[in-house]
């Protein structure tokens, strides 16, 4: 009798450890994935970050041209055809 209560014990003994052993396991798992997922989370960020920050230097330089352009049009209406011809050759050069 008591061989068959050791028995017994050792067995509840081993299925709890392997149920804990399993749910830690899963835990594990579930707590990597998270991690995971964050730091694509993260890693997708940057990326729009840099992004974004790319599309303003775009913009600004858009801006720039933009003004010079205008600038360009003020001087052919008011008669500085000789600006209009160096600011010609300063774009020029840019591109």
């Amino acid at each position: 009798m008591k061989e068959t209560f050791t028995n017994w014990g050792n067995e509840l003994q081993n299925e709890v450890e392997n149920w804990v052993a399993n749910q830690i396991d899963s835990r594990l798992t579930q707590l990597r994935r998270i991690i995971s997922e964050k730091q694509s989370g993260q890693f997708n960020r940057e990326q729009n970050l840099k992004r974004y920050q790319e599309e303003i230097t775009t913009l600004q330089n858009l801006d720039r041209q933009l003004l010079k352009v205008e600038t360009t049009v003020q001087n052919m209406r008011q008669g500085k055809y000789s600006d209009v011809d160096e600011n010609a050759s300063e774009d020029a050069s840019e591109a």
